[in-house]
């Protein structure tokens, strides 16, 4: 990689920080976690000031102070402390030991202060079970084992229905047919009229009885 003018680094990368007076450290969160370990480096503005690195980790790290050289360093430099740092990181940073080994830059992640693999921050795969799938068979067989709760439903059904028909039909009034009566004929001009002698001729003839031997 070759760069030809100005390099401009996000702010996770490059920074200030400045400490109040009365203060002995600041901490620097970056916006977006490393996936490996920030290599961090800083340097005091405008004055030697001994401070150092600590508590660096994937979110961020600590610029402090030394307590012991702070009151010495208070009364030679009035206001507050500034400084510049940078922070890199590499998926194969190695660390340099003074036996003349070397090992592996670990990540180390917040809160435990426990270093872990670095690049662990990738997630993880998840091994989902697979369906489990079932033969036409075997789907054949399970529906033809449920109780036949649906044909006794229906047979059920069928039966009150005709019980509800008959009942119905058993219930109805009947009808009566009446045969029409022949309208009445004005009486026959011919026929001889009714009289009160023939009423009294028949009157005897019914009173008129003839006697039983013994």
């Amino acid at each position: 990689l070759t760069v030809k003018g100005h390099l401009f680094l996000s702010s996770d990368s490059v920074g200030e920080a400045k400490i109040k007076a009365n203060s002995t450290s600041v901490r620097i969160t970056f916006t977006t976690p490393y996936e490996y370990q920030p290599v961090v480096t800083i340097t005091s503005i405008n004055a030697f000031i001994p401070a150092f690195v600590k508590d660096v980790d994937a979110t961020g790290f600590t610029i402090a102070i030394d307590e012991q050289a702070y009151g010495r360093i208070v009364s030679a430099h009035t206001g507050d402390f500034k400084f510049s740092w940078h922070a890199f990181a590499s998926d194969g940073a190695k660390l340099t030991v003074s036996d003349g080994s070397v090992q592996d830059v670990v990540l180390i992640m917040p809160n435990n202060n426990q270093p872990v693999p670095t690049g662990s921050l990738e997630p993880t795969p998840v091994t989902m079970p697979e369906p489990t799938v079932t033969s036409s068979s075997a789907q054949n067989n399970t529906i033809n084992n449920l109780p036949k709760t649906a044909d006794t439903s229906t047979t059920t059904a069928s039966t009150t229905i005709e019980t509800i028909i008959q009942s119905s039909a058993s219930s109805a009034p009947e009808t009566i047919l009446s045969t029409p009566q022949p309208p009445l004929q004005a009486a026959d001009s011919s026929t001889s009229p009714i009289t009160a002698s023939s009423i009294t001729s028949s009157t005897e003839t019914c009173s008129t009885t003839t006697p039983i031997s013994p």
